[in-house]
């Protein structure tokens, strides 16, 4: 597919329904300030496209992090979205079964947008890091 130059087009078979409350919300996350009403945005966002390229990078990017993992050795916080629906929990917890080194495990009651900070898991990420890098500052690795 990536080397016929085809694209995927994630939202054109879903067609994304505009009325759900969901759906808006998740649009406004990755652009915010889209006009979801306005019926050219909604063919656009219908045949917004992504090269297959990209996905194969992406997937080339993942076997790479987790041939990695094992090398490395410094300690990881790694704060995860329960509800994130592009990297689930349970993915991040299995590459985290390679990891070399001291894993800090955070989840929080958030989807992919993390560094939201109206996300109502703002808070807890915060508080994640900051506790985190006063582990680090006082020799604590986890």
């Amino acid at each position: 597919l990536r080397r016929l130059g085809l694209r995927f087009r994630p939202f054109h078979r879903l067609g994304g329904d505009f009325n759900d409350p969901g759906f808006r919300q998740g649009m406004e996350n990755f652009l915010p300030g889209l006009d979801l009403d306005d019926p050219a945005v909604q063919a656009g966002v219908r045949d917004f496209a992504l090269p297959w390229a990209l996905l194969d990078e992406l997937r080339r990017v993942g076997k790479a992090a987790k041939q990695t993992a094992p090398r490395l050795h410094i300690p990881l916080l790694v704060v995860q979205g329960r509800e994130d629906p592009v990297v689930p929990p349970a993915r991040t917890r299995k590459l985290l079964t390679v990891y070399g080194g001291p894993v800090v495990y955070h989840e929080t009651p958030a989807g992919h947008d993390l560094i939201d900070p109206s996300s109502v898991a703002w808070g807890q990420i915060v508080a994640a890091i900051h506790d985190f890098l006063r582990q680090l500052s006082e020799g604590n690795t986890a």
